[in-house]
């Protein structure tokens, strides 16, 4: 998802959002602006996310930022080789869950993904999710390069010319 374009989104164009900063939630919208229709910041709330944040006590960051990992680049756990998850999991972890704690984040993440699956009865599935792992990464990289986009463009460009097409 596009985040900058989900912020103009509900800020600018709905406008109507919540934003979540270390330890407050800001609450933006119109109904309690002096100008009607004009986009305001209507309360600031502080503290809220506490009372349900999962984490243990002695956290670093506020909620709910200490309560979920952003996975980046080629750390994303669908990224990763899927036997070694396994079979990192099948060592450090006991069936009803000891060892959770000494697990690395990606791990974490799989486990997690076993228990759901488990709950709706489709654990037998998890090994045909086809995790890409590294040694599969497709050969011209997750991302478009700037020559990619190049030959996209100026495709883009002819097939306009060649059907009388205007963008």
């Amino acid at each position: 998802a596009d985040q900058g374009l989900l912020y103009h989104w509900t800020k600018y164009v709905k406008k109507s959002v919540s934003l979540i900063t270390p330890g407050q939630v800001e609450n933006w919208g119109t109904t309690a602006c002096p100008k009607r229709g004009v986009l305001c910041k209507e309360e600031t709330l502080t503290g809220v996310l506490e009372p349900y944040s999962c984490s243990h006590k002695e956290k670093k960051e506020r909620a709910p930022y200490c309560d979920f990992f952003h996975f980046t680049g080629d750390r994303k756990p669908w990224w990763s080789n899927q036997t070694l998850l396994e079979g990192d999991l099948s060592k450090q972890v006991t069936k009803d869950g000891h060892g959770y704690h000494k697990l690395t984040f990606r791990q974490q993440w799989y486990w997690h993904l076993k228990q759901a699956l488990k709950e709706i009865g489709v654990q037998h599935q998890v090994l045909a999710l086809g995790f890409i792992g590294r040694e599969d990464r497709p050969p011209v990289g997750r991302a478009s390069g700037l020559g990619q986009m190049y030959r996209y463009i100026l495709g883009k460009q002819n097939f306009a010319r060649s059907n009388n097409v205007t963008y």
